[in-house]
């Protein structure tokens, strides 16, 4: 019996260790279920008036961008105005009824 309360003990604190070092990246608590799509590209434009950004692809994708939205490069918080053409970015988003509402955009190198 002791040895599954261990057990169990362990694996809640690796999961709350894991979210302690890496934080949640600014998705709140609960936003994690099926609405939740990650989109990985090379960014071919970013439109500054109506904010947006798109990703090269078969079919580029376009991403409007919401006061809301997290801008993360390394450990910094950036800005649109910040992510340039050519940058690899991850985009979180969630589905809502007929579009994307992006939550963060991390720029990443091409290796990450």
């Amino acid at each position: 019996m002791r040895i599954r309360i261990v057990a169990v003990l362990l694996c809640l604190a690796a999961f709350f260790a894991d979210t302690a070092l890496y934080g949640n990246d600014g998705i709140e608590p609960g936003m994690m279920d099926q609405s939740l799509r990650v989109f990985d590209g090379k960014v071919v434009s970013v439109d500054l008036s109506a904010p947006s950004l798109t990703l090269e692809g078969a079919i580029d994708m376009v991403f409007k961008i919401s006061p809301d939205t997290v801008f993360r490069k390394d450990v910094y918080d950036i800005g649109l105005s910040d992510v340039k053409v050519g940058d690899y970015v991850s985009v979180q988003c969630r589905r809502t009824d007929s579009e994307f509402k992006v939550l963060k955009v991390t720029v990443k190198y091409p290796f990450d």
